[in-house]
């Protein structure tokens, strides 16, 4: 008598995609003193299923992506990590990324002949991979597969993604086939210090919290403008600094508009032809705040610094008891 065999088919995959993240390459930058992103490139990342099956010659396997791989004990479950740039990446955001998995229900990583329990790429090393292949110096949006080559990791565009290739995929005994998971983790962050560089925007070095209590720095070439602020959290001081020997040129708490010039007690300096003056007036201008504009830690945090994670999981079907091709069909097997 023939077996039929019922079959129950459970389907687990989260995708976190990213979200925009504050950064130090965005058009505009808002000190309207509540929570600010800026919305700019990043990327997201994917664990795909894969399900082996035999080669129409009959010799050697096929792997196909699909979302109804099961897991049974003892057997083995294979899968792939996809990484997406966003168009316009950030490449400070990238540089600062790292990548790591985790797992459940199953026992060491298998790639290519290494036998590992933990897998993770470092600060900057899937960037890293990815400039390689895309031959660029600079973050190229698409979608990648990372692999492990001849060399090492790789990171390989999407169309050229061969899944039977060796070290194209990731393998795990499994180990408890009802929590048979993967997850991939994208996380990046950065953060400011107090009396350090944060970030570097349109050619000029931004600074935190300096002396003489200055929240913000701005240095370029050879001067550096300097921001106090009132018990309000409002612009109040601008102290202009000669980086050459760092002495003050001078303290300015107003400007006059009708003179185009900035002045205090004993110098003014016209932003249309003074050195010092084009200086001040083009920091204003390039970081957008003036006088009186309120400049939180929060703000300076959202504007030059971000701190989040990209994750996304996939569990396999603890019920697999027949042959399921890519497209979720089940098949009966034949008996005699």
């Amino acid at each position: 008598m023939k077996k039929i065999f019922a079959i129950a088919l459970a389907l687990v995959m989260v995708l976190s995609m990213a979200s925009a993240f504050a950064n130090t390459t965005c058009p505009t930058i808002s000190w309207d003193c509540a929570t600010y992103t800026c919305t700019s490139g990043t990327g997201s990342v994917e664990v795909v299923p894969y399900v082996k099956g035999n080669t129409c010659g009959g010799v050697g396997y096929a792997f196909t992506p699909s979302t109804c791989a099961g897991a049974v004990n003892s057997e083995k479950v294979f899968f792939a990590v996809k990484v997406t740039v966003d168009a316009d990446a950030n490449e400070d955001w990238w540089a600062l990324a790292k990548l790591e998995l985790s797992k459940k229900g199953l026992g060491n990583y298998v790639v290519g002949t290494a036998t590992t329990a933990t897998l993770s790429w470092d600060v900057g090393v899937v960037a890293g991979l990815i400039k390689a292949e895309t031959e660029v110096d600079y973050m190229k949006a698409g979608v990648y597969y990372l692999v492990y080559g001849a060399t090492g990791w790789e990171a390989v565009k999407a169309a050229d993604f061969d899944a039977d290739a060796a070290g194209a995929l990731i393998s795990a005994d499994v180990t408890n086939a009802s929590t048979a998971k993967v997850c991939a983790k994208l996380t990046s962050a950065a953060t400011v210090a107090a009396n350090t560089k944060i970030a570097e925007v349109r050619g000029y070095d931004v600074y935190y919290k300096v002396d003489g209590g200055y929240v913000l720095r701005f240095m370029k070439g050879d001067y550096a403008l300097d921001v106090a602020l009132d018990k309000n959290d409002k612009v109040e001081t601008l102290r202009l600094v000669k980086t050459s020997d760092w002495s003050v040129v001078g303290s300015f708490k107003t400007y006059n508009v009708a003179q185009n010039a900035f002045k205090n007690d004993t110098a003014e300096y016209d932003w249309t032809c003074d050195e010092e003056g084009k200086f001040m007036k083009a920091v204003l201008d390039t970081f957008q705040f003036n006088f009186g504009t309120c400049i939180t830690d929060k703000a300076v945090k959202a504007n030059f610094a971000w701190d989040d994670k990209v994750e996304a999981c996939f569990s396999w079907n603890s019920n697999a008891q027949a042959v399921v091709n890519a497209e979720c069909v089940v098949s009966i097997p034949k008996t005699g």
